[in-house]
């Protein structure tokens, strides 16, 4: 089977090297084909170690001129994966890193033995205790809106069968190319950054198709990303996103209580900003109150400075 991998940088060099260092200790053989996109990247370009290009089987690197989000940012790769003939793409966050040499190809295998599904994911686990959970199968609500992942700070155990979730997470999203449509393939970029996963398991599983958590692959996640946790653009993309889901998956007959668990989030926001922040403190909760206001609005795309 044929496997791209797609790696979207911006401004995390350092842990991108990381994470092309874990698939470079596979077999040449065994490595997968992988694409670099630096999204723009100003504060921090990417600088691939020249070391790591001659334990690479196959790299390619894209340079954005601007950063095109998430979506924007994996989507190229997906179109050329189809274009080129590839079986996978198995979407890999920068702050990842391999310790399974198995990992892409139990992934695979699982796809491959499951006709009806059309993404999976591995086992995540916390890199400061690299034995407890990040993800272990996630769940989403076209209720409530709820999207939470399972087994969070529990212990890992690698054991079990491939079972069907609700919702899978872009952090390592292994997508079978060839059962879908191109639309259905894509990830959405109305979102720029944050639930564009979410959007996607729900339409995946509108159109039928199995969503796979794989116990047996594992992967190390570096929880902390490039935005810095609850960082003003973190609480305004989870919260105008956040209704921007609502807004395209859920009826109408629910959009009160959603909007209510929303409310709940933002106050939680706002207590962390309240009584964390050192510095700052005001334009985050800013942040709090234009993604409200985007979010009832509809707005998309990339968070305005002027706004």
């Amino acid at each position: 089977m044929k496997s791209l991998v797609s790696i979207v940088n911006w401004n995390s060099s350092a842990a991108t090297n990381v994470c092309l260092a874990g698939i470079a200790a596979l077999p040449k053989a065994e490595q997968p084909d992988i694409v670099v996109v630096d999204n723009g990247s100003a504060r921090d370009k990417l600088k691939i170690d020249p070391s790591l290009e001659k334990q690479l089987r196959s790299l390619a690197v894209i340079a954005n001129k601007e950063n095109l989000g998430f979506a924007g940012g994996h989507n190229p790769n997906i179109k050329k994966a189809v274009q080129g003939g590839y079986d996978y793409i198995i979407l890999l966050n920068p702050d990842t890193e391999i310790i399974d040499s198995s990992l892409f190809k139990i992934l695979v295998d699982t796809l491959e033995a499951n006709p009806k599904a059309l993404g999976a994911n591995p086992t995540i686990l916390q890199s400061v205790s690299p034995n407890i959970i990040w993800y272990a199968g996630g769940v989403l609500s076209l209720r409530t809106s709820r999207v939470s992942h399972v087994g969070v700070g529990d212990i890992e155990d690698p054991h079990g069968k491939a079972k069907n979730v609700s919702f899978l997470t872009g952090c390592c999203l292994a997508i079978s190319l060839k059962r879908a449509s191109i639309e259905q393939l894509l990830l959405p970029e109305a979102y720029f950054l944050y639930w564009e996963d979410a959007e996607w398991s729900a339409r995946a599983a509108k159109a039928g198709f199995d969503l796979l958590y794989v116990p047996r692959a594992r992967l190390l996640h570096h929880v902390s990303d490039s935005l810095g946790v609850r960082s003003p653009a973190y609480v305004y993309y989870n919260i105008r996103n956040h209704f921007l889901f609502v807004r395209h998956n859920i009826s109408p007959v629910f959009w009160l209580p959603c909007w209510l668990r929303i409310g709940v989030i933002s106050l939680k926001y706002k207590a962390v900003i309240i009584l964390r922040y050192r510095q700052g403190k005001l334009l985050a909760l800013r942040a709090v109150w234009r993604a409200w206001r985007d979010g009832i609005s509809g707005t998309t795309g990339p968070m305005k400075r002027s706004a």
